[in-house]
């Protein structure tokens, strides 16, 4: 395989056909050094000199030597890790002060959910992602047996659907690979970190800042991870159909 034949395929999310051969293996560790500080740190390393300028230039000519191998690339990635992760982890506690500082959180995403089973006024002018938790809120404070019941209803059922996500989360991960925005597109592999807080399901964004549950729920998820972990999963994205390995890690808080 030669350098045009793995951009184009990286340029076509035909991610798991690049990792089945050594070629594609080594494009895409080398795209992961694809900034020029780290692909020159990769040449000091191999004591090579390098006759390229550009990033751009820098990657091809890494990925053409012959000198760089994958074990050499392999150290280079570890190396500049643990560096980079060292920074982020002298950072973490004032990071999670921050999130504990803020108050709300824009996530989008929701929809209207059956509304008209309740007899509680709403403004249907509001976007998706402020309706649903406008009912909620204005429902949970209304005395009727209508409401009271919405609300079991739907919280029943989102559990529901939680515990069968925990059991087997193929369906969900294949719902969040196909409802990605145009943007943000890729059919790379990947881990999902699902957070949920049962008592308050809108302020589950909280959780991102619960340092102790998630240090637990991820180091036990790891240390359980059997020798090929993931979920081979077939999803489709605008006609075309993708296959990835993937899988989530669901954090619930009672």
């Amino acid at each position: 395989m030669d350098f045009s034949t793995a951009k184009k395929w990286f340029q076509q999310d035909r991610i798991r056909e690049l990792a089945k051969s050594s070629e594609g293996l080594k494009f895409l560790k080398l795209r992961s050094l694809s900034r020029r500080e780290h692909l020159d740190h990769l040449f000091s390393t191999a004591a090579i000199d390098s006759a390229s300028s550009k990033a751009g230039e820098l990657f091809r000519e890494a990925f053409e030597s012959d000198a760089l191998d994958n074990p050499t690339i392999d150290s280079t990635i570890k190396t500049i890790y643990a560096v980079e992760r060292e920074q982020r982890r002298n950072c973490e506690d004032e990071l999670v002060n921050q999130l504990y500082r803020l108050e709300a959180f824009d996530w989008g995403g929701l929809h209207q959910n059956n509304l008209e089973k309740t007899n509680v006024a709403f403004d249907r002018r509001l976007p998706d992602n402020r309706l649903l938790p406008d009912l909620w809120n204005k429902a949970s404070d209304h005395p009727s047996a209508g409401s009271l019941e919405l609300l079991s209803e739907l919280s029943d059922f989102r559990k529901q659907l939680i515990n069968g996500a925990k059991s087997n989360p193929d369906t969900l991960i294949q719902w969040l690979y196909e409802n990605q925005g145009v943007r943000r597109f890729d059919a790379s592999n990947r881990l999902f970190l699902i957070l949920v807080d049962c008592s308050n399901f809108f302020l589950s964004w909280k959780l991102k800042r619960a340092k102790p549950l998630l240090d637990s729920e991820i180091s036990s998820y790891l240390d359980n991870v059997p020798p090929s972990p993931g979920r081979t999963l077939d999803f489709n994205w605008e006609g075309t159909s993708y296959t990835v390995v993937s899988d989530a890690i669901i954090v619930t808080k009672p």
